[in-house]
């Protein structure tokens, strides 16, 4: 066969390549999964990314106080039951699926920080919740030593200096001695800060000042904490007077990280029981909460409500609330049985009243 002639064109031409289409499933199946990444990523950062502004308070842990009270030196008793003191947790990185938890929980609040640091950096409410503590646990040892005839209660709290224009300038002098706030008599500074708790801005409350030989008692209108809106004060730094109980025995709290004043009714009692023969828990187990003042007296706190909770899952039988959170611990309590607390002397006839 010859070869066709140049420039000749063959008759049959095969047809072009089909234009490559892209299918209209591969550009769904891209958003799907671009969609399917944002996702995630939003509920990871829901899981993880912690939401400014807001904390949760919740249960927290119940701990046995008699082995956070050590006694040396001094012969101790021990019990068939148990004492113990109940905290409140606080969440301080709150993310949007634990305040979905906390709106559908009961025992979880949620509550805005500028409630609960009131202006204060988080190291500020860290060292004043460790102050109170220490304050509270020489409260506890003064009661519980009082009680037991080993010590004296030492009242009075020390001026240190006035605030200008607050209602103790220029009627309370520095190194006057505060000796009892509406007749009640303070040893510290934290028991000033529980009598006035429950009062306003404006209230008018009698003190009982001590000017070197001279007592005197007079009445002064609370004014505005400008370091805690909306709170009152006298407007007097206050100091720790030293304290020698000289009661033979050395005494520690191992409340480590625990802060705040709520703990001092559970630690004198179990400092008080440490020091009995007598079993004063029963064999039962004693839950409870309050502050303590160095006369005795039982001062309310907050949360009590998470407070019971907890006790009530740890499988506590009572629960000792003071006097102004009773309503509010029996109305959380579904189990346990509440007992109205007003003084250290309350608790241990209502403790040995158990045998």
């Amino acid at each position: 066969m010859k070869p066709p002639p140049e420039g000749h064109q063959p008759s049959y031409q095969p047809p072009p390549p089909p234009a490559r289409r892209r299918p209209l499933g591969g550009v769904r199946t891209t958003w799907l999964i671009v969609g399917a990444l944002v996702a995630a990523l939003v509920i990871g950062a829901a899981f993880v990314l912690p939401i400014p502004l807001f904390y949760v308070f919740e249960p927290g842990p119940v701990l046995d106080v008699e082995r956070l009270v050590r006694v040396r030196d001094g012969r101790t008793y021990s019990s068939e039951g148990g004492l113990y003191l109940t905290t409140v947790g606080v969440d301080v990185s709150v993310t949007f699926v634990d305040l979905v938890r906390a709106a559908v929980d009961e025992h979880r609040e949620v509550i805005l920080e500028s409630d609960y640091t009131q202006g204060a950096s988080d190291q500020e409410v860290l060292r004043a919740a460790r102050l109170e503590m220490k304050q509270s646990q020489l409260n506890a040892k003064e009661v519980a030593l009082s009680e037991l005839g080993l010590a004296k209660p030492t009242a009075g709290v020390k001026v240190v200096e006035t605030v200008e224009e607050s209602p103790a300038e220029g009627r309370v002098a520095p190194d006057d001695l505060l000796l009892a706030v509406d007749g009640k008599p303070v040893c510290g500074p934290m028991d000033v800060s529980t009598l006035l708790a429950d009062r306003e801005v404006g209230d008018e409350v009698s003190i009982t000042i001590r000017h070197r030989d001279r007592k005197r008692t007079f009445d002064v209108a609370t004014a505005e904490n400008p370091q805690l809106p909306g709170q009152p004060f006298l407007g007097v730094q206050l100091e720790q007077l030293e304290r020698d109980f000289e009661a033979g025995e050395e005494i520690e709290f191992k409340t480590g990280r625990i802060g705040g004043p709520s703990a001092g009714l559970l630690m004198s009692l179990a400092l008080y029981d440490q020091l009995t023969p007598e079993d004063i828990t029963a064999g039962r187990d004693i839950a409870g909460t309050g502050t303590i003042a160095c006369n005795g007296s039982v001062g309310p706190i907050g949360g009590v409500g998470l407070k019971v909770a907890a006790a009530e899952a740890k499988g506590v039988d009572v629960f000792l609330a003071p006097v102004g959170d009773f309503e509010e611990a029996q109305r959380v309590a579904t189990e346990i049985e509440v007992v109205s607390i007003a003084t250290f002397d309350d608790a241990v006839r209502y403790l040995e009243g158990l045998k």
